[in-house]
C-alpha cells in the first residue's frame, strides 16, 4: 500500500473476474481507506463502490432472443457459479424460460471452469447423449468458442440446427 502511495497512485479501478483468494486484499484496501472501484464484481461481505453490468437483464434478453427464434431446449453454460456474474445471468435465463412457460431443466444448466475446453467437452457430451437441444446461451466468451467448435465437430449447423447466443463478444473467426 505504501509503495502505491509513494509512486503517486491515488486509487484503483479493479476489473476482472471474481477470485475469492483476493478477498483479503480487497478487505485490506477498505480497512486502509484506499480508494478503489470494482467493475463487474460485487462483494457481498464488503461495502465498496461498484459499477456493474445488469447481468440479470442481459441473461434474460439473451435467453429471450433464443426463445423468439423458436428454441425450447436451451442450454445455459457458464463458468463458476460462485461468481456473481454467473449467478445473475442464470437468474435472467430462468426468468425468460419461466415467463415463456418453458420448464427449467437442471440437466441443461452446465457450469464449470472458465475455459473453451470445458465448454467443448460439455456440449459434445450433451450432443452425443442424444439429448435434444436447439439453443445455447453461453454466459462467458471463452465458453461460446468451445460450444461452437463442439457443435461444428458434431456435424450440426449453426443456426439451422442449434442457435447460440453469448453474453460477451467472442473473439472467433466465423466462417
Amino acid at each position: 500500500m505504501e509503495t502505491f502511495v509513494k509512486r503517486g497512485i491515488s486509487g484503483f479501478i479493479i476489473a476482472g473476474s471474481y477470485n475469492s483468494n483476493l478477498n483479503s486484499y480487497y478487505k485490506t484496501l477498505v480497512e486502509k481507506e484506499f480508494p478503489f472501484v470494482m467493475l463487474d464484481i460485487s462483494l457481498a461481505n464488503l461495502k465498496v463502490d461498484t459499477v456493474c453490468t445488469d447481468n440479470i437483464k442481459g441473461g434474460y434478453l439473451a435467453t429471450k432472443s433464443l426463445i423468439q427464434k423458436g428454441c425450447k431446449k436451451i442450454v445455459f453454460i457458464s463458468a463458476f457459479l460462485s461468481a456473481s456474474t454467473s449467478k445473475e445471468r442464470l437468474i435472467g435465463y430462468k426468468s425468460a424460460l419461466e415467463e415463456n412457460n418453458i420448464s427449467v431443466e437442471k440437466s441443461l444448466i452446465k457450469h464449470g471452469d472458465f475455459s473453451e475446453e470445458f465448454a467443448y467437452r460439455t456440449v459434445k457430451k450433451l450432443l452425443s447423449s442424444g439429448k435434444k437441444i436447439d439453443g445455447i446461451f453461453s454466459a462467458n466468451e471463452p465458453l461460446v468458442i468451445g460450444a461452437i467448435k463442439a457443435i461444428e465437430d458434431s456435424g450440426y449447423s449453426i443456426p439451422k440446427d442449434i442457435k447460440i447466443v453469448a453474453f460477451d463478444e467472442p473473439d472467433y473467426d466465423f466462417k
